[in-house]
């Protein structure tokens, strides 16, 4: 079921209680690239994959907050940064599903 692929990733508070399982995916996915990667990875299969080229493709926030800051050290602006690397996720997620049908 749904459920059993996020266990060993569950998110946890004080209480107890765990998140729901598309939570903690979620969440997992937007903060940060090596916790995303490993709960996507849970899923295995092309599903699986494809949400790992996603996760490739937003870095999560934590990449995306430091490449905004370093930007910002250089003088550049940070301002798109996060609409881009939406974007690239749509992007990654699309070309990792084309490649793995063109595979076969």
């Amino acid at each position: 079921t749904f459920q059993n692929h996020f266990a060993p990733v569950a998110l946890h508070f004080g209480t107890g209680a765990a998140l729901p399982p598309i939570a903690t995916l979620l969440l997992s996915m937007l903060l940060e690239v090596s916790g995303g990667l490993g709960s996507a990875a849970t899923f295995g299969g092309t599903f699986g994959t494809v949400l790992c080229g996603t996760e490739i493709g937003w870095s999560g926030l934590c990449v995306t907050m430091q490449t905004k800051t370093l930007m910002r050290g250089c003088g550049l602006s940070g301002k798109y940064i996060i609409p881009v690397r939406a974007a690239m996720a749509v992007l990654c997620a699309g070309y990792t599903f084309l490649l793995l049908y063109i595979a076969g």
